[in-house]
């Protein structure tokens, strides 16, 4: 049976935390117009992501980076379709809207919403950053045999 401290050392070599993920995720949505800086990012080694740069995007410039931002925004618009309409959800979705489609920053977000830059960082873009990456990490670790990694969005 393996020890506390041999199963910490697996950890580290082997699948990354949730938190990492989510920060990867939210570099990545930080940089989602920058195709360069996405094909860097640790997301572009994942499964779909490869498999998609391998495929549609084989003769692209920056083939990881497009694959990358296809999977960002694809599920962006997830969770901007799942979301739509309640109540709950509507400055996360504004924030969504604003962040990765818009390309505005958190100061200006905040401007926008009427809440404190602090209240946006710590808050809503956490959240939204959150439900994103739960629906990217769906996508990206499971690629379709047939090619379609945007399940028929």
């Amino acid at each position: 049976m393996a020890t506390s401290t041999e199963k910490t050392e697996r950890n580290k070599r082997g699948r990354k935390s949730g938190e990492e993920v989510i920060h990867q995720v939210a570099v990545a949505l930080k940089h989602v117009q920058d195709l360069e800086e996405l094909e860097v990012n640790p997301l572009a080694r994942l499964p779909a992501v490869r498999e998609l740069a391998r495929g549609k995007y084989r003769e692209a410039a920056v083939p990881a980076g497009s694959a990358l931002r296809t999977l960002l925004i694809d599920s962006a618009k997830i969770v901007l379709r799942d979301l739509e309409g309640l109540p709950r959800y509507q400055r996360e979705l504004s924030f969504l809207k604003a962040y990765v489609f818009s390309g505005s920053n958190v100061a200006e977000i905040s401007r926008i919403l009427g809440l404190s830059r602090e209240h946006v960082a710590r808050s809503i873009q956490r959240r939204t950053i959150r439900l994103v990456a739960r629906v990217f990490l769906v996508k990206a670790n499971h690629p379709k045999s047939d090619g379609d990694v945007n399940g028929g969005i």
